[in-house]
């Protein structure tokens, strides 16, 4: 095999993998799921790492 072909074999290869990863992010985004939190459909496997996660908290001051 000549170093033309395996360049041109290694780049299909490596445009498939590429393709994948970016169907599959489409894919999980119209299902609503979380991009950023990847191994769940919560943070709760990440640790709550991502914003997402978190809570908000109201920080705003009440006046009484």
């Amino acid at each position: 095999m000549n170093p033309t072909a395996a360049t041109i074999l290694v780049a299909l290869i490596l445009a498939v993998i590429v393709g994948l990863i970016i169907w599959s992010m489409i894919r999980r985004k119209k299902q609503g799921k979380n991009l950023s939190c990847a191994f769940g459909s919560d943070c709760s496997s990440c640790g709550a790492s991502c914003p997402y996660g978190r809570k908000k908290t109201d920080t705003t001051e009440t006046k009484t």
